[in-house]
C-alpha cells in the first residue's frame, strides 16, 4: 500500500490564520497578564489545524505575538 507523501505533512496555517492565532493569542495574554509559551502556541494552532503543528508556523506565530508586545517563554522539552 503506497501513502501519497502529501498525507503525511502536517497542515500549514495561511497567512490569514496565523494572522488570527496571533490576535486570538495577544488578546488573551492581554486580558490575563499573562505570558504566553511555546505550548500555548502550539495548543492554539493544533484548534485550527487538528494536527501538531509545524515548525515554521510555530515560528511565524510566536514573531507575530512577540512583535505585539507580548512575551513568549520557549519551553525545552524535558525527556525522562
Amino acid at each position: 500500500m503506497t501513502v501519497p507523501l502529501v498525507a503525511l505533512l502536517g497542515r500549514r496555517l495561511s497567512e490569514p490564520e496565523r494572522a488570527a492565532v496571533a490576535t486570538r493569542l495577544t488578546d488573551r495574554a492581554s486580558a490575563t497578564l499573562d505570558e504566553l509559551t511555546t505550548a500555548d502556541v502550539g495548543a492554539e494552532i493544533m484548534r485550527v489545524t487538528d494536527a501538531l503543528p509545524i515548525a515554521s508556523d510555530l515560528a511565524a506565530v510566536i514573531e507575530r505575538v512577540r512583535a505585539s508586545g507580548v512575551g513568549v517563554r520557549v519551553q525545552q522539552r524535558q525527556l525522562r
